[in-house]
Formats: C-alpha cells, structure tokens, sequence
C-alpha cells in the first residue's frame, strides 16, 4: 500500500474521532427556558446531533483538513421544546364548548374556545399549536380560570397574554402564562377543580344577567337545598348524574365541599369542589336537586338515585349559561386568576 494511500486513511480516522468527540463530549445538554435541562425526546435530539455528525464526517473532502472549534456555542434553539401553563377566562355564550369540532354534516356552526385558541397562538408563534385543558366545558358554560397547555420550541413575546389580545375576541382572556416542567399535563396533573352555577331566584327575568344564570321564578329554600346535598359529599358513584357522550373508566367521583348560599340580593349560588367530574355532571345535580326541594324533599332521594346509577331516575339538567369553572389544584398550588401575576 502506498504512502499516499496510508496517509488518507489516517486523514480520515483522525476526522471521525473528531466527530466522534464533538458528537458525544463537546456537545453541552440543551436546556429549557426555565433553566432546567430538557426531558423532552431524547432520541429525537440523538438522531439530529448523529446527522451533523454524518454530515460533517462523510460530506467534506476527504483531502481538506478539518478543525473543530470546540469553544463554539452549540444553538438549540430550534430543538427544545417548552412547555407553558395558560390561564384563560371566557364566556361561553357564543361557543359550541371548550373542544376543537370535527368537520361533518352535524357540526354546530359556533366556534369552539380551544380553535379558537390555537388559531391565536399560531399567528403569534408562526407554528400549529394543539392545547390541552383541565377540563372540557360545555356550550354556553363559562370559565374564570380555565387552565391549559402547550408546547413550543419558540421564543415567546415578551408579554404573550397582550400579544394574544389582538388575536381574540373580547369574550376570552389569557390572563397568565407561565413555563412548567416537561411533566405537568393540565388534564392529568389536576387535583381538584371547583365550579359554581348561578340561579336568579326573583319575581322579574334579569336582562344584565340572562347569559350567566338560570332564571327561577319560584323561591327556593336555601336550607332544604343545603339538607338534600349533604349526601353528595364524598366518594360515591355519580353514574345517575352522568349524561352520555364522553367514554369513562369508571363513575366514581369524590365531591369535597358542596354548598348553597346566598350570593346577594336575587342570587342564589351552588358551590362545589371535586376531584373530577363527570359529563354535565354538575348541571345535573343542581337540576336534580331543585326538582327536589319542589317535589320530594328528602335526603334520602338523593342517596336512592346514586344507588339505582341510572340517569332516567336522576332530574333535569340545569342551563348551561349559570355554570362557570371557578378554578382547578394541581400538587402544591391553586391556580387562581386573582393571584396570578403575568411574567411573560
């Protein structure tokens, strides 16, 4: 073999080695927007750091002499995905609901809250953008903190809730947006979720309050309603309070708190805080629960309708306009709209 032959095999040992070194050592560990080192897809980011590698060992003529800056920065930019926690409020008047409709022939012509959403957030980020929420809220119902999420491998705006302004109509809000850690799921992750559903209890229909209540005429008895509740609290099966439409494991939910009381003069308001809850679930005890307290006041009707886990035996489900998701707790916190504070 001659000279010249041995010396472009040691030529290109000694680049593969390099590559080699500038593949597996050089390479700092890219990092989230938090600071943190990223958890996302490891064998994504292993293939594209393995490409270059290829790319700069195979492509390069075999007769040039390569040299590697090993004190060069190494841009992730275009590689770390961040994940980042919303905090949306809305009316869901003019809404089919919180979730994306599919198109077919029986499609609602509303627009749902989450395209609408993802619709903003593309614009401003210039990428498709999927959401995922706590909870799914029906058409017509309300939320003061919804919580979602998303992920995005872009530099966010400044302030994104302002950005995202300019993007949506004025009955929906981004009141807050936060990085979290790669395993926060705003579906999953929830602890606890409270929702309240406002009555207007008087004589005379309210016209400033039409969208966000359910108008009864006939006066209700805060101390009977507060009575036939007691038995909802906690861990039961709510399969007679299930309204068909969205596939569960199981119907077992646990109820912590769940009360009425006075709002103020004409508003009556039910509150109450769960781990989950079912399908129209809510709507369907205050339904239930006001049919009750005109017809059949006993709590021990309450205790008989879970048992039968039969929704025909179960009352009416209330409007959908009085109903708003208060706010959802995750592990160590509660998000609130009222505390959070805009960072970004």
């Amino acid at each position: 073999m001659s000279h010249r032959v041995l010396r472009s095999l040691h030529r290109i040992n000694f680049t593969f080695l390099l590559g080699l070194f500038n593949f597996a050592i050089v390479a700092p560990p890219p990092v989230c927007a938090a600071g943190k080192p990223f958890v996302g897809d490891a064998s994504a980011k292993l293939k594209i750091r393995f490409a270059k590698t290829v790319n700069l060992i195979l492509w390069r003529p075999l007769s040039l002499r390569i040299q590697i800056d090993c004190s060069a920065p190494i841009e992730y930019e275009s590689l770390i995905m961040a994940r980042y926690r919303l905090i949306v409020s809305y009316d869901g008047t003019d809404f089919c609901g919180w979730q994306r409709q599919k198109s077919h022939a029986h499609a609602s012509p509303l627009p749902s809250i989450q395209q609408t959403l993802e619709t903003a957030l593309t614009r401003v980020l210039n990428h498709p953008v999927s959401l995922s929420a706590s909870g799914r809220t029906d058409a017509g119902v309300h939320a003061v903190a919804q919580v979602c999420h998303f992920d995005t491998d872009r530099k966010l705006p400044r302030d994104l809730c302002w950005a995202l302004k300019s993007q949506l109509p004025p009955s929906i809000s981004v009141k807050d947006c936060q990085p979290v850690p790669a395993y926060f799921h705003a579906t999953l992750s929830a602890t606890r979720k409270t929702y309240r559903y406002w009555i207007w209890n008087h004589p005379r229909a309210p016209a400033l309050l039409c969208r966000y209540s359910w108008w009864i005429r006939r006066p209700l008895d805060l101390a009977l309603l507060n009575q036939l509740t007691e038995p909802l609290v906690g861990e039961h099966d709510f399969a007679s309070f299930r309204s068909e439409g969205t596939p569960v494991r199981h119907t077992v939910r646990k109820i912590h708190r769940a009360v009425w009381r006075q709002r103020r003069e004409g508003i009556i308001e039910f509150s109450v805080t769960g781990n989950g809850f079912l399908k129209q679930m809510v709507r369907n005890l205050v339904g239930t629960l006001v049919t009750l307290s005109w017809n059949d006041p006993n709590p021990e009707k309450i205790k008989q309708i879970m048992k039968l886990k039969d929704r025909t035996k179960a009352g009416m489900a209330a409007p959908p306009q009085g109903l708003f998701l208060l706010h959802v707790v995750y592990p160590g916190t509660a998000i609130q709209v009222d505390k959070a504070k805009p960072k970004i």
